[in-house]
């Protein structure tokens, strides 16, 4: 019988049983310099990914490539449902104040600001609150995790807190001059963060985001 997808087959040697009556790869198949696990190694479960006494390794960190792409996603599909809402507002703005200089006109810019900021704000924190994971994710199969509790799903308060960070946060600083390159340091830091592959922004949420099985 063929083993369910994201699951060790439990015929295979190497699998030891867990405190917990799981059973997942043994320490000695995991490298020592790298506790997380090397990169695109499938070692997970199915929800709920997995006995909390899982070794080093068990739950392995995603690939930047894949991260990266999941954000390109993310913001794509963020981008489109917000152009969506914006060209209306700001097309019976101008009609109304065609200098965009008036309250009318201010109030269009406000909106063009709450929907583009606050938008992705929800969209990813709703996601990841509701699936540990956003649409982009789902699709390079990817999810986001507590560091202290990798075997259960991304609580609510970490989720928006996490959206709160990025892209609010580093959102923001991405549009002023120089201190935008802040944001692009913090989308490259996984690659020198070791060992759990973190961001700037899963440091200050304590979260990490880790390969997935599901669909």
């Amino acid at each position: 019988m063929a083993t369910p997808p994201g699951r060790q087959d439990p015929r295979d040697p190497r699998l030891a049983p867990g405190q917990y009556g799981g059973q997942y790869p043994s320490q000695a198949h995991h490298p020592a310099y790298d506790p997380y696990g090397p990169h695109d190694r499938y070692y997970y479960a199915a929800p709920p990914w997995g006995p909390p006494d899982a070794p080093p390794g068990y739950f392995a960190v995603a690939h930047l490539g894949k991260r990266l792409l999941a954000r390109v996603i993310d913001v794509l599909i963020a981008a489109v449902t917000a152009v969506a809402l914006i060209v209306p507002i700001m097309v019976t703005a101008q009609k109304r104040d065609p200098e965009m200089e008036t309250a009318v006109g201010n109030l269009a810019v406000a909106s063009l600001f709450l929907i583009v900021f606050g938008g992705y704000f929800l969209y990813d924190g709703v996601q990841n609150a509701l699936w540990s994971r956003t649409l982009g994710k789902r699709l390079m199969r990817l999810r986001v995790a507590s560091v202290d509790a990798p075997h259960l799903p991304l609580s609510r308060g970490r989720a928006f807190g996490r959206a709160a960070l990025y892209p609010m946060g580093f959102g923001f600083l991405g549009m002023l001059p120089l201190i935008g390159l802040i944001t692009t340091i913090n989308s490259f830091s996984p690659l020198w963060d070791r060992p759990k592959r973190q961001a700037w922004h899963d440091k200050l949420a304590k979260t990490v985001v880790l390969n997935d099985a599901r669909r």
